[in-house]
């Protein structure tokens, strides 16, 4: 697996890049990339389909956004009514890209913005031919880290929005649309976004914090009924409390109970 700390991570070779402006009618267009592309959305907007292991996703990009696709991909891409696509598209080699890059970043500080555009200025430069390959290269490769960079800090503020906001609302039931809606992310996509970057589903991670916080509970309360004790952690009843416990806790209520009447006598 490629890591950020390999230097050969963003050594890239450019082949093209161009401004396009595209179809401000619905046009669908299927693609399968023989290399890798990028495209900085500069206005309208950019919509995709794409089948993946983890099922089908959809991308919508507009300006401010950047979509990555890598070599082999395969995907539908569909021009939105009135809102034509116009973006800088760049084509190229990276054989270090890192793996399980997101297909789509939003370009928040807008450097991957005017990097590309000084790029653009470059290519079409007759009297910069001779530099172009070495130095268009290094623009480039200085694009994907600031890419590769966006996608990782994306990721971890999507988890940690997530997990704030399973804390602020532990006592009541959380459902995965509406914690896709807290991200911004369509409710498939966003499951499986979670998955990939965590390794459990949202809702398997509702249900351990429910089940820790329920064992906290119990532990500093242990007169407390499971009834209570699963009305105050939003779970519809003290059977399914207790199964949550078993699988995400690794315990029992009774056990629980009986660990903090043990560390009560001992204090005392």
């Amino acid at each position: 697996m490629t890591t950020l700390n390999n230097p050969q991570t963003f050594a890239a070779r450019l082949l093209d890049i161009e401004f396009y402006t595209g179809p401000s009618q619905q046009v669908l267009s299927r693609q399968r990339r023989s290399v890798s592309q990028l495209i900085v959305v500069m206005g309208g907007a950019y919509k995709a389909t794409v089948d993946t292991a983890r099922g089908r996703q959809h991308i919508r990009a507009v300006a401010g956004d950047v979509v990555c696709w890598p070599v082999g991909s395969e995907n539908t891409d569909e021009s939105e009514p009135g809102k034509p696509l116009r973006c800088i598209s760049a084509e190229f080699h990276w054989p270090g890209r890192p793996a399980n890059l997101p297909f789509l970043v939003r370009d928040t500080g807008h450097v991957i913005d005017l990097l590309a555009n000084r790029l653009l200025v470059l290519a079409h430069d007759p009297t910069r031919k001779a530099m172009l390959g070495a130095e268009a290269n290094a623009y480039l490769s200085a694009m994907l880290a600031e890419y590769t960079a966006l996608a990782r800090t994306g990721a971890e503020e999507l988890v940690t929005r997530v997990s704030n906001y399973i804390e602020e609302h532990i006592h009541r039931p959380i459902r995965l649309a509406e914690l896709a809606r807290r991200v911004g992310l369509e409710k498939n996509h966003f499951g499986r976004k979670y998955r990939q970057l965590t390794g459990r589903t949202p809702l398997q991670e509702v249900r351990s914090r429910k089940a820790a916080y329920a064992k906290h509970i119990l532990l500093m309360s242990p007169k407390w009924t499971l009834s209570r004790v699963a009305e105050a952690v939003g779970i519809r009843d003290a059977s399914r409390l207790s199964r949550l416990l078993k699988q995400y806790a690794g315990t029992s209520a009774r056990d629980i109970r009986r660990a903090a009447r043990a560390e009560s006598a001992k204090r005392q």
